[in-house]
């Protein structure tokens, strides 16, 4: 499998109307393959079709039961990705569904769904609206679960909240993006204390610590510019890596390693945790 990132991300994220589109045939353990996937910004209330039913939710390759919609027959659900994915030959849509406060999430047969919320409802809900209260714990880089950093290409790729990820390795398209120098990052880089606590475990699977102590080099003024701006540009981001050595020369013939932890903006879960901050470290 090619690991390199400009060859992953050659078809890109295509802006619709609805949102994003990303179209990429990628297989996962469970032998179901995202074929494309659509996100969307103003999500129509659906519920249950058949109250009662047993309806499995899924994670976002298919390879663990979350819930069952049977456990929840009176709740809204709101679309927030529809993807289509293919298994043994067939082509199934699935829709990334959440309740109202966001704590429930996962992937479900679109089919197990009927138009409308619970009581009649039909009302719209706003995500971008939504991110700035409440957000879904499928949203943050879990680094307890990836198995490769396939996996973790995978999630930056199509994470709705992992823009500033994307924007980063776009401009370093002949690097590797490496799942062990990002578990790294999360134990160095500068992260809220919710953040550094959820990922308190991942340091024990870090490899070669000591090679990354001696040889891991941070990109400070990249993580400076994302600290201080919540909407920042490509040309910020060249700037930014040209102050940290990596001149447009340098940044296309670049074939080491980069390792990075991005949780966008300041997320706040009902519960009161917040998710932020950003760490950002490359080998060569």
């Amino acid at each position: 499998m090619n690991k390199k990132i400009a060859s992953v991300l050659a078809t890109g994220l295509l802006a619709t109307g609805l949102g994003l589109v990303a179209q990429q045939s990628t297989a996962h353990a469970s032998g179901y393959a995202w074929v494309s996937s659509k996100t969307y910004s103003n999500t129509p209330a659906y519920k249950v079709k058949v109250p009662g039913k047993s309806a499995y939710m899924w994670n976002w390759n298919h390879t663990k039961k979350l819930h069952n919609l049977r456990n929840y027959p009176r709740t809204t659900w709101y679309v927030q990705r529809s993807v289509k994915l293919r298994h043994n030959g067939r082509n199934s849509i699935y829709w990334q569904v959440q309740n109202a406060s966001g704590r429930v999430t996962g992937y479900v047969w679109r089919q197990y769904f009927a138009p409308g919320g619970m009581n009649g409802s039909n009302n719209q809900q706003n995500n971008n609206q939504n991110n700035n209260n409440s957000f879904s714990m499928s949203d943050i880089p879990n680094f307890d679960t990836y198995k490769s950093d396939q996996d973790y290409l995978n999630f930056i790729k199509y994470s709705p909240n992992q823009n500033d990820a994307r924007s980063i390795l776009k401009e370093l398209p002949n690097a590797s993006l490496s799942l062990n120098l990002s578990r790294y990052a999360t134990s160095e880089g500068n992260l809220s204390d919710d953040a550094e606590a959820s990922y308190g475990t991942v340091a024990n699977k870090i490899v070669d610590r000591d090679k990354l102590i001696k040889n891991a080099y941070e990109l400070k003024n990249l993580e400076r510019l994302f600290w201080n701006s919540n909407n920042v540009s490509q040309s910020e981001i060249n700037e930014a890596l040209t102050k940290d050595g990596f001149s447009a020369d340098a940044r296309a013939t670049f074939h080491g390693q980069i390792g990075l932890v991005m949780l966008d903006n300041v997320q706040k879960s009902k519960d009161g945790s917040v998710y932020s901050g950003n760490s950002i470290y490359i080998l060569k």
